[in-house]
């Protein structure tokens, strides 16, 4: 399985492609530049991409034009477009073509992610500046609606950067039961540490401010 990143912005290619590494170290992302380097990936023979995620503006893409094309040649491949700015009827366009979502540049790096957790994990992913009313799928919610009510209330408290023995005295818990708590985050999330959760915790709740 590998992941093709389709976008001739280095900068941000690079780097969303270093959150990837970091985030899914056996995750393998392709990355091409523009609309025929796309093709070319994904006529070869034997490749394994199985999400995509398509700049809308990139060259020789031609916009709706190119996204149709990809889709009616390989509608079985999960995609996203991403842009920096994009018109809601560009959104709509891709939409009801199939597509898991749209990414906004401006996102940040961590939203970024469990966006793409989402959309690979078969969800559709808007931003909220999308009229999400005009889909006959609703978009995801960012409430970790997996944790239980313990474990938010210490995720919370991790994101202001309270110790294990804070958080248990704050809570009235023994320390070891708060690792216990802890772990048991960092695992439903899928996050590699405690700094990691915090600042998701500190991302989702930006983002649904």
């Amino acid at each position: 399985m590998a992941i093709l990143i389709a976008d001739d912005h280095i900068l941000f290619r690079d780097t969303l492609i270093t959150y990837l590494s970091i985030s899914k170290p056996h995750l393998p992302v392709v990355a091409v530049s523009d609309f025929h380097e796309m093709f070319d990936e994904l006529n070869k023979p034997h490749h394994n991409i199985e999400f995509m995620l398509v700049d809308f503006s990139m060259p020789y893409m031609s916009g709706r034009d190119g996204f149709r094309r990809l889709r009616s040649q390989y509608a079985s491949i999960p995609c996203a477009m991403m842009s920096g700015v994009a018109e809601q009827e560009d959104i709509n366009f891709v939409m009801n073509l199939g597509a898991r979502g749209y990414i906004s540049k401006t996102l940040s790096g961590q939203v970024l992610l469990k966006a793409i957790d989402q959309m690979m994990g078969g969800h559709i992913f808007l931003p909220q500046t999308v009229d999400n009313s005009l889909f006959s799928i609703p978009p995801p919610t960012y409430e970790p609606d997996n944790l239980t009510p313990r474990e938010r209330e210490v995720l919370r408290l991790l994101e202001s950067g309270r110790t294990n023995k804070d958080i248990a005295d704050s809570l009235n818990l023994r320390p070891v039961t708060v690792k216990l708590h802890v772990t048991g985050i960092l695992r439903k999330l899928k996050l590699g540490n405690r700094t990691q959760a915090a600042l998701w915790s500190r991302d989702m709740r930006d983002y649904n401010a």
